[in-house]
């Protein structure tokens, strides 16, 4: 649902304001040996669908949806702009509790949406 990074590399959807520090402490984010915040970002659809195709993925497990529950609105990388910079659309936050939903059901529709889209654009359930 979001992107978390230790270490070096790239990450071209970090977020480096409240949102990302948002994302760190509500998903527990943290080094389990240096306590260090791990990097946190939006989910890039761009560099999810390359992997699903180099690794021959045909489904993908969602967890810590729950980390999202209190944004307003969520983005998600869909492209890349002609300097590497990421394009997104956004969605509108289910703001909603789904820490104690344990099926699809149960999930808010906004966070239905939102799945359908990333099944739909990565190609993969």
């Amino acid at each position: 649902m979001q992107q978390e990074l230790e270490g070096k590399g790239p990450f071209i959807t970090e977020l480096f304001d409240e949102d990302g520090e948002e994302i760190a402490k509500r998903g527990n984010e943290f080094g389990a040996t240096t306590g260090r915040p791990r990097r946190c970002g939006w989910l890039d659809l761009v560099a999810l669908k390359k992997a699903i195709f180099i690794n021959s993925v045909d489904s993908l497990c969602m967890t810590k949806a729950d980390v999202l529950d209190t944004f307003e609105n969520i983005s998600v990388c869909v492209a890349y702009d002609d300097n590497n910079l990421p394009i997104y659309k956004r969605f509108e936050g289910w703001q909603e509790d789904t820490s104690q939903c344990s099926s699809y059901d149960e999930l808010p529709q906004k966070l239905k949406d939102y799945v359908k889209f990333i099944e739909e654009t990565v190609n993969a359930k």
